[in-house]
């Protein structure tokens, strides 16, 4: 199909004359191959360019198969991981695996594709809006507890918990310029604010490693990505903000109240209140700081919080 394709100083075009020719190795004589389909050869349209046609049979309303691979592919980017893997591997339609692909791809092909109504139904439905822990809610048992990590990991294989999915770089950066922000990062913010985020993040997706393709593979953290969090430019410019940071702001506004100030920057960078234990660790930092050496202390805990692995995971 891409045989008649060529770059052109106009850009990509398509000369019909050209074959796709191969060399029969014990012959030792060439001879042309036609484009073809796998499967549903019906569905492939009399006119137009061969890329025409292989666009016109792949988005071939009865062509399943590309409906449940774009349901697979979004899921994954909600989720973090792809519902079923490889992402690009996926059985015949009616495998009762993917079933729920198959529901998902007949109401995402019923609703003209739009991708819309496919979000909005994966972020309505269950699994989406799960906690990433479970506990042991048993009457025998005097508390409850979180689960083993190996009957959690099985809860996250039947979609019964939000997986634990590391961050995408540009979702890193984003969360790290937000918490150092006094104000939410917007469409409707400053130019200047705005402009400063693209930069920020270009520099920082650069160094800190854009999977592209294989973002839905399975990968952990390395080394030089934790490095850069915690010894980064980016990183240290986001803390030394001055009077329009968010750490000199917490620390002026908290000045006589250690643990407000400690539970302000728990907010601000992971969303809730320290836990006791955590409180009992980081409040000796804050106490009886004061001026520029207490903006120091929240500054040292902005910098654990954004370098805690609970930063830099979705869950």
């Amino acid at each position: 199909f891409y045989a008649s394709t060529r770059f052109t100083p106009l850009g990509v075009d398509d000369n019909l004359e050209l074959q796709f020719e191969v060399t029969d190795q014990e012959s030792n004589s060439s001879r042309v191959i036609a484009p073809a389909v796998p499967f549903g050869s019906e569905w492939l349209p009399a006119d137009g360019s061969p890329r025409q046609k292989l666009a016109a049979w792949l988005t071939d309303r009865r062509n399943e198969r590309f409906d449940r691979a774009i349901v697979n592919r979004v899921w994954g980017q909600m989720f973090g991981r792809p519902f079923h893997s490889p992402v690009d591997d996926l059985p015949d339609p009616g495998d009762p695996a993917t079933e729920v692909l198959d529901l998902l791809a007949d109401g995402f092909r019923s609703h003209g594709r739009e991708l819309k109504w496919l979000i909005h139904a994966i972020a309505a439905s269950r699994p989406f809006r799960l906690d990433s822990r479970i506990f042991n809610t048993d009457a025998n048992t005097p508390a409850a507890t979180e689960l083993p990590t190996v009957e959690l990991q099985h809860h996250e294989g039947a979609w019964a918990v939000f997986p634990l999915i590391r961050l995408r770089p540009e979702q890193v950066i984003g969360a790290m310029l937000q918490s150092a922000s006094l104000k939410t990062i917007d469409r409707n913010s400053h130019l200047f604010t705005r402009v400063r985020r693209f930069f920020g993040e270009q520099e920082f997706v650069q160094e800190y490693g854009d999977l592209g393709e294989e973002e839905l593979s399975e990968q952990t953290g390395t080394i030089p990505q934790a490095l850069l969090r915690m010894n980064g430019k980016l990183a240290r410019e986001l803390l030394q903000t001055g009077p329009l940071g968010a750490t000199t702001a917490i620390a002026g506004a908290t000045a006589g109240d250690d643990a407000l100030c400690l539970a302000s920057c728990f907010e601000v960078c992971l969303g809730r209140h320290p836990e006791p234990e955590e409180s009992a660790a980081l409040l000796p930092w804050l106490t009886e700081t004061r001026g520029s050496q207490r903006e120091q202390a929240v500054q040292d805990i902005f910098w654990a919080l954004f370098n805690s692995p609970e930063f830099s995971w979705n869950h």
